[in-house]
């Protein structure tokens, strides 16, 4: 589940599911979230993709509060932090590998709400350090995640296992 601090208020917040019909939990959790925070918490439900990258673009902060080692790597990160927006991700699989603490967003420890709540009020307190980092996972996704440069790893790979296999 994506979280999207809003700018319309500080307290209120849009929840997207990682992707199309695939968050069953989506229910469950939007009673929670009203019965907890009434009327701050809105779950859009899968969204068109411009649809996203509008609310993504708008947001103070993407957070990825993810509590599975097994979640899959998607592109969502990758799309997230090209935004320019700054990315606050759970300590978890994968996730380290592209949200670099306090290069491109903030990490926090997964399923801690205390430590999650103390980085976003950080963003929300630090705006030249918010915009660094979103200006950071830009670069890092323009620098390392180019589908270009990602062929030619994938054919540089497949020169070195050929190579090997030829022995």
């Amino acid at each position: 589940m994506t979280t999207l601090p809003s700018r319309r208020s500080a307290t209120h917040r849009e929840c997207i599911p990682p992707s199309p019909g695939k968050d069953r939990s989506a229910p469950r959790w939007s009673g929670c979230a009203h019965e907890a925070a009434p009327g701050r918490v809105e779950f859009l439900g899968a969204l068109p993709r411009e649809q996203l990258l509008e609310r993504v673009r708008a947001a103070r902060a993407v957070v990825l509060p993810s509590l599975w080692v097994r979640e899959r790597a998607d592109d969502r990160r990758s799309k997230a932090l090209a935004s320019g927006v700054p990315v606050v991700a759970s300590a978890i699989g994968g996730l380290p590998e592209i949200v670099r603490d306090g290069e491109t967003g903030l990490l926090f420890p997964a399923g801690s709400a205390d430590e999650l709540g103390a980085r976003l009020r950080l963003l929300a307190a630090d705006a030249a350090l918010a915009r660094a980092l979103g200006e950071g996972g830009r670069r890092l996704v323009e620098r390392e995640h180019r589908l270009s440069d990602q062929v030619s790893r994938m054919l540089q790979i497949l020169a070195e296992v050929a190579s090997f296999a030829s022995r």
